[in-house]
């Protein structure tokens, strides 16, 4: 029986843990997708492009031409 109980307040703790990550990753996804809505909303403010890495190229993006 103690063992049982044992494991179930691991499981428990395990679970809290990975709950606690994923909170974590989800509030850091919307922090990136906030920063790029900044990001681009500055472009186009200054009329820059953006710089961009696709593959191994470094390309040009204007962020007023969708």
């Amino acid at each position: 029986m103690y063992f049982k109980k044992r494991n179930l307040i691991n499981f428990e703790i395990c679970m809290s843990e990975i709950e606690k990550e994923l909170a974590l990753q989800e509030k850091i996804l919307l922090g990136i997708k906030k920063t790029h809505e900044k990001v681009v909303e500055f472009k186009k403010q200054k009329g820059t492009p953006l710089v961009v890495m696709r593959g191994s190229e470094i390309v040009k993006i204007k962020p007023w031409e969708k």
